[in-house]
């Protein structure tokens, strides 16, 4: 399978947007682009609808919608994939309240067709995976270059959330802050913490070992690393 991650909020494509209206769409998307061989696949995502929705990209650009949705969280809002093509993450919103949470995914490599994620066990099982949680809001995730972290913006209360990638199943578990931070923590807990930032998280990017955090505070923007 061929892709590139993108993500918009507004004006697209006509095709695109007649697919996404359909879903009452914030959109974000994973396209096929470039390359040879393999299917190119699209998925949209909307916080009208509790789904991923999958379209085969035709010559031209033209889309074929297809039946292998599949459910994702109440009013989900971001996707992205890691760099290598094996595994998808969608962002839920939770509709700007209360956490949010991130459903994991693995994507069939010939296809495109995303299963959810299984964590193996001692006793030979694969119980799924359930969505692991965020901060308030989340709005903007992306996954570092080497496919091995996933980090989160919570608009709603100034954080990011960190989690590592497991390298064989795809699920994700929440980075723990050393020493723990005091956004909504006490010191002695011992449960996973999102990291604060100095405003309201808007974008991430990363890069090598950089992670840079677009932020809003009192009406004037920033950006951190």
């Amino acid at each position: 399978m061929d892709s590139c991650v993108t993500r918009g909020r507004g004006k697209q494509s006509a095709a695109l947007w007649l697919a996404a209206s359909l879903l009452a769409l914030l959109l974000a998307a994973v396209s096929g682009c470039g390359g040879s061989g393999g299917s190119k696949v699209l998925y949209a995502v909307g916080v009208g609808s509790p789904n991923v929705t999958l379209f085969d990209i035709a010559g031209g650009g033209v889309l074929d919608i297809t039946a292998n949705s599949v459910s994702t969280g109440s009013a989900p809002d971001v996707i992205a994939i890691d760099p290598m093509l094996r595994f998808a993450y969608v962002v839920d919103s939770a509709g700007g309240e209360g956490a949010g949470g991130v459903s994991q995914y693995v994507i069939a490599r010939k296809t495109g067709i995303l299963t959810v994620a299984t964590f193996s066990s001692t006793n030979g099982t694969t119980p799924p995976s359930t969505p692991v949680p965020t901060g308030v809001n989340p709005i903007s995730m992306t996954v570092d270059g080497t496919g091995n972290f996933v980090f989160v913006a919570n608009q709603g209360s100034n954080s990011i959330s960190g989690f590592t990638i497991d390298q064989i199943g795809g699920t994700l578990t929440e980075i723990k802050q050393l020493p723990p931070t005091t956004l909504n923590c006490m010191p002695d807990q011992i449960t996973p913490c999102p990291l604060p930032t100095a405003g309201a998280p808007t974008s991430l990017a990363t890069t090598g070992s950089m992670l840079f955090v677009a932020m809003t505070n009192a009406g004037v923007g920033s950006i951190a690393t």
